[in-house]
Protein backbone atom coordinates (compact mmCIF):
# COMPACT_ATOMS: atom_id res chain seq x y z
CA UNK A 1 0.00 0.00 0.00
CA UNK A 2 2.78 2.38 0.86
CA UNK A 3 4.39 1.64 -2.53
CA UNK A 4 1.14 2.55 -4.31
CA UNK A 5 0.89 5.83 -2.38
CA UNK A 6 4.51 6.65 -3.16
CA UNK A 7 3.91 5.95 -6.85
CA UNK A 8 0.83 8.21 -6.85
CA UNK A 9 2.78 10.98 -5.16
CA UNK A 10 5.59 10.64 -7.68
CA UNK A 11 3.19 10.80 -10.64
CA UNK A 12 1.41 13.83 -9.16
CA UNK A 13 4.73 15.62 -8.63
CA UNK A 14 5.81 14.84 -12.19
CA UNK A 15 2.50 16.11 -13.60
CA UNK A 16 2.80 19.34 -11.66
CA UNK A 17 6.36 19.79 -12.87
CA UNK A 18 5.31 19.34 -16.52
CA UNK A 19 2.41 21.76 -16.07
CA UNK A 20 4.74 24.27 -14.45
CA UNK A 21 7.18 23.94 -17.39
CA UNK A 22 4.53 24.11 -20.13
CA UNK A 23 2.70 27.13 -18.74
CA UNK A 24 5.51 29.65 -19.34
CA UNK A 25 6.20 28.13 -22.78
CA UNK A 26 2.54 28.49 -23.75
CA UNK A 27 2.48 32.01 -22.39
CA UNK A 28 5.61 32.87 -24.37
CA UNK A 29 4.11 31.49 -27.58
CA UNK A 30 0.94 33.48 -26.99
CA UNK A 31 3.08 36.57 -26.46
CA UNK A 32 5.00 35.83 -29.66
CA UNK A 33 1.72 35.50 -31.56
CA UNK A 34 0.74 38.97 -30.37
CA UNK A 35 4.14 40.32 -31.45
CA UNK A 36 3.68 38.78 -34.89
CA UNK A 37 0.41 40.71 -35.15
CA UNK A 38 2.14 43.91 -34.05
CA UNK A 39 4.66 43.52 -36.88
CA UNK A 40 1.72 44.21 -39.22
CA UNK A 41 0.55 47.32 -37.36
CA UNK A 42 0.04 50.53 -39.33
CA UNK A 43 2.00 52.32 -36.59
CA UNK A 44 5.75 52.32 -37.19
CA UNK A 45 6.65 52.59 -33.50
CA UNK A 46 4.50 49.53 -32.71
CA UNK A 47 6.22 47.53 -35.43
CA UNK A 48 9.64 48.59 -34.20
CA UNK A 49 8.85 47.69 -30.60
CA UNK A 50 7.53 44.26 -31.61
CA UNK A 51 10.58 43.58 -33.77
CA UNK A 52 13.01 44.48 -31.00
CA UNK A 53 11.25 42.21 -28.51
CA UNK A 54 11.51 39.34 -30.98
CA UNK A 55 15.11 40.11 -31.88
CA UNK A 56 16.21 40.22 -28.24
CA UNK A 57 14.65 36.84 -27.37
CA UNK A 58 16.59 33.86 -28.71
CA UNK A 59 13.64 31.52 -28.12
CA UNK A 60 11.42 33.75 -30.25
CA UNK A 61 14.05 33.78 -33.00
CA UNK A 62 14.18 29.97 -33.01
CA UNK A 63 10.46 29.58 -33.67
CA UNK A 64 9.72 28.25 -37.19
CA UNK A 65 7.47 31.15 -38.19
CA UNK A 66 9.83 33.94 -37.18
CA UNK A 67 11.97 33.85 -40.32
CA UNK A 68 8.93 34.15 -42.58
CA UNK A 69 7.47 36.91 -40.44
CA UNK A 70 10.66 38.94 -40.68
CA UNK A 71 10.75 38.48 -44.45
CA UNK A 72 7.20 39.81 -44.63
CA UNK A 73 8.24 42.76 -42.47
CA UNK A 74 11.12 43.54 -44.83
CA UNK A 75 8.80 43.51 -47.83
CA UNK A 76 6.25 45.81 -46.21
CA UNK A 77 8.91 48.21 -44.90
CA UNK A 78 10.59 48.34 -48.31
CA UNK A 79 7.29 49.17 -49.98
CA UNK A 80 6.79 51.99 -47.49
CA UNK A 81 10.31 53.26 -48.19
CA UNK A 82 9.60 53.17 -51.92
CA UNK A 83 6.35 55.09 -51.41
CA UNK A 84 8.15 57.77 -49.44
CA UNK A 85 10.97 57.99 -51.97
CA UNK A 86 8.49 58.35 -54.82
CA UNK A 87 6.82 61.21 -52.91
CA UNK A 88 10.16 62.96 -52.44
CA UNK A 89 10.25 62.23 -48.71
CA UNK A 90 13.06 60.87 -46.53
CA UNK A 91 13.10 57.09 -47.02
CA UNK A 92 15.57 56.25 -44.24
CA UNK A 93 14.19 53.49 -42.03
CA UNK A 94 16.03 52.27 -38.93
CA UNK A 95 13.60 49.38 -38.48
CA UNK A 96 14.29 48.14 -42.00
CA UNK A 97 18.04 48.15 -41.50
CA UNK A 98 17.83 46.28 -38.19
CA UNK A 99 15.30 43.76 -39.50
CA UNK A 100 17.48 43.10 -42.55
CA UNK A 101 20.46 42.21 -40.35
CA UNK A 102 18.43 39.89 -38.12
CA UNK A 103 16.53 38.23 -40.97
CA UNK A 104 19.78 37.58 -42.84
CA UNK A 105 21.24 35.87 -39.79
CA UNK A 106 18.24 33.52 -39.75
CA UNK A 107 18.13 32.85 -43.49
CA UNK A 108 21.65 32.95 -44.91
CA UNK A 109 22.35 29.25 -44.41
CA UNK A 110 18.94 28.07 -45.64
CA UNK A 111 18.05 30.43 -48.47
CA UNK A 112 15.05 29.65 -50.65
CA UNK A 113 14.34 31.35 -54.00
CA UNK A 114 11.66 33.49 -52.34
CA UNK A 115 13.98 34.55 -49.51
CA UNK A 116 16.82 35.27 -51.92
CA UNK A 117 14.63 37.62 -53.92
CA UNK A 118 13.60 39.54 -50.79
CA UNK A 119 17.24 40.01 -49.81
CA UNK A 120 18.38 40.81 -53.35
CA UNK A 121 15.72 43.53 -53.62
CA UNK A 122 16.76 44.98 -50.28
CA UNK A 123 18.17 48.47 -49.89
CA UNK A 124 21.89 48.09 -49.12
CA UNK A 125 25.36 49.20 -50.16
CA UNK A 126 26.50 46.96 -53.05
CA UNK A 127 30.00 46.87 -51.57
CA UNK A 128 28.89 45.92 -48.06
CA UNK A 129 29.64 42.66 -46.25
CA UNK A 130 25.97 41.75 -46.60
CA UNK A 131 26.17 42.19 -50.39
CA UNK A 132 29.30 40.04 -50.59
CA UNK A 133 27.74 37.29 -48.48
CA UNK A 134 24.58 37.38 -50.58
CA UNK A 135 26.67 37.41 -53.75
CA UNK A 136 28.46 34.23 -52.73
CA UNK A 137 25.07 32.51 -52.76
CA UNK A 138 23.63 34.26 -55.81
CA UNK A 139 24.83 31.61 -58.26
CA UNK A 140 22.17 29.24 -56.91
CA UNK A 141 19.43 31.71 -57.80
CA UNK A 142 20.25 32.96 -61.28
CA UNK A 143 16.63 32.63 -62.38
CA UNK A 144 15.59 35.04 -59.61
CA UNK A 145 18.57 37.38 -60.04
CA UNK A 146 18.53 38.10 -63.78
CA UNK A 147 15.09 39.83 -63.84
CA UNK A 148 16.24 42.18 -61.07
CA UNK A 149 19.01 43.53 -63.30
CA UNK A 150 16.44 44.83 -65.80
CA UNK A 151 13.58 45.97 -63.57
CA UNK A 152 12.20 49.44 -64.36
CA UNK A 153 11.75 52.38 -62.01
CA UNK A 154 15.15 52.30 -60.32
CA UNK A 155 14.60 55.34 -58.12
CA UNK A 156 11.34 53.97 -56.75
CA UNK A 157 12.77 50.48 -56.30
CA UNK A 158 15.70 51.70 -54.20
CA UNK A 159 18.48 50.95 -56.69
CA UNK A 160 17.48 47.36 -57.30
CA UNK A 161 19.21 47.13 -60.70
CA UNK A 162 22.48 48.54 -59.39
CA UNK A 163 22.61 46.09 -56.50
CA UNK A 164 21.57 43.14 -58.65
CA UNK A 165 24.33 43.97 -61.15
CA UNK A 166 26.83 43.94 -58.27
CA UNK A 167 25.51 40.54 -57.18
CA UNK A 168 26.15 39.23 -60.69
CA UNK A 169 29.82 40.14 -60.26
CA UNK A 170 30.04 38.41 -56.90
CA UNK A 171 28.42 35.28 -58.33
CA UNK A 172 30.89 35.18 -61.25
CA UNK A 173 33.79 35.70 -58.83
CA UNK A 174 32.62 32.82 -56.64
CA UNK A 175 32.43 30.70 -59.79
CA UNK A 176 35.98 31.63 -60.84
CA UNK A 177 37.32 30.81 -57.39
CA UNK A 178 35.54 27.45 -57.33
CA UNK A 179 33.53 28.45 -54.24
CA UNK A 180 30.14 28.23 -55.97
CA UNK A 181 30.55 26.79 -59.49
CA UNK A 182 28.00 27.84 -62.11
CA UNK A 183 26.50 25.77 -64.89
CA UNK A 184 27.49 26.94 -68.40
CA UNK A 185 23.97 28.31 -69.13
CA UNK A 186 23.88 30.24 -65.84
CA UNK A 187 27.37 31.63 -66.42
CA UNK A 188 26.36 32.77 -69.91
CA UNK A 189 23.21 34.42 -68.55
CA UNK A 190 25.19 36.37 -65.95
CA UNK A 191 27.76 37.51 -68.52
CA UNK A 192 24.94 38.69 -70.75
CA UNK A 193 23.45 40.60 -67.82
CA UNK A 194 26.73 42.46 -67.25
CA UNK A 195 27.07 43.21 -70.97
CA UNK A 196 23.59 44.68 -70.98
CA UNK A 197 24.23 46.67 -67.78
CA UNK A 198 27.32 48.24 -69.37
CA UNK A 199 25.09 50.33 -71.64
CA UNK A 200 22.37 51.08 -69.09
CA UNK A 201 21.23 54.71 -68.95
CA UNK A 202 21.60 54.75 -65.15
CA UNK A 203 25.07 55.76 -64.00
CA UNK A 204 24.91 53.56 -60.89
CA UNK A 205 24.14 50.46 -62.95
CA UNK A 206 27.04 51.14 -65.32
CA UNK A 207 29.33 51.67 -62.33
CA UNK A 208 28.24 48.32 -60.86
CA UNK A 209 28.87 46.69 -64.25
CA UNK A 210 32.44 48.05 -64.38
CA UNK A 211 33.09 46.99 -60.78
CA UNK A 212 31.75 43.51 -61.50
CA UNK A 213 33.86 43.10 -64.63
CA UNK A 214 36.92 44.35 -62.74
CA UNK A 215 36.21 41.73 -60.07
CA UNK A 216 35.33 38.78 -62.28
CA UNK A 217 35.42 39.66 -65.98
CA UNK A 218 37.10 37.38 -68.49
CA UNK A 219 38.47 38.22 -71.95
CA UNK A 220 34.88 38.69 -73.11
CA UNK A 221 34.68 41.81 -70.94
CA UNK A 222 37.54 43.75 -72.56
CA UNK A 223 35.66 44.76 -75.74
CA UNK A 224 32.62 45.61 -73.60
CA UNK A 225 34.73 47.93 -71.46
CA UNK A 226 36.44 49.45 -74.50
CA UNK A 227 33.02 50.26 -75.95
CA UNK A 228 32.10 51.84 -72.62
CA UNK A 229 35.22 53.99 -72.72
CA UNK A 230 34.23 55.30 -76.16
CA UNK A 231 30.56 55.77 -75.35
CA UNK A 232 30.78 56.96 -71.74
CA UNK A 233 31.25 60.73 -72.32
CA UNK A 234 27.86 60.90 -74.04
CA UNK A 235 26.11 59.09 -71.16
CA UNK A 236 27.29 61.17 -68.21
CA UNK A 237 24.57 63.27 -66.57
CA UNK A 238 24.51 66.93 -67.57
CA UNK A 239 26.43 69.03 -65.08
CA UNK A 240 28.30 66.07 -63.62
CA UNK A 241 31.56 66.96 -61.91
CA UNK A 242 34.42 66.57 -64.46
CA UNK A 243 36.55 64.88 -61.80
CA UNK A 244 33.86 62.21 -61.35
CA UNK A 245 33.82 61.59 -65.09
CA UNK A 246 37.57 61.18 -65.14
CA UNK A 247 37.45 58.87 -62.14
CA UNK A 248 34.89 56.63 -63.81
CA UNK A 249 36.86 56.50 -67.05
CA UNK A 250 39.97 55.63 -65.02
CA UNK A 251 38.00 52.83 -63.35
CA UNK A 252 37.12 51.42 -66.76
CA UNK A 253 40.82 51.35 -67.63
CA UNK A 254 41.62 49.75 -64.26
CA UNK A 255 39.05 47.02 -64.98
CA UNK A 256 40.67 46.28 -68.34
CA UNK A 257 44.08 46.02 -66.73
CA UNK A 258 42.75 43.77 -63.93
CA UNK A 259 41.26 41.37 -66.49
CA UNK A 260 44.48 41.23 -68.48
CA UNK A 261 46.46 40.56 -65.32
CA UNK A 262 44.15 37.67 -64.37
CA UNK A 263 44.51 36.17 -67.83
CA UNK A 264 48.30 36.33 -67.64
CA UNK A 265 48.34 34.60 -64.25
CA UNK A 266 46.33 31.60 -65.38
Amino acid sequence: MELVELLRAFLLTAALAVAHTDAPAQADLAQLGALYQDLQSSDWATRQKAFKRIRDNEEFLKQPQTGDRLLALLVSERLEMQRRAAAGLDAENELYDEALETAWRLWKDKLTPEAFRVFAEASYNPGSRFARELGLRAGRFVKELIPLTTVDGEEVRMYTRENATALVGYALAADQQGIAPLSPPDRAALIQALTRAASDRAYGVRWAAVSSMKLAGGQWAIPVLEQMRTREPSLHPTGMDPASKQYFEAEIEAAIQAIRARSENR
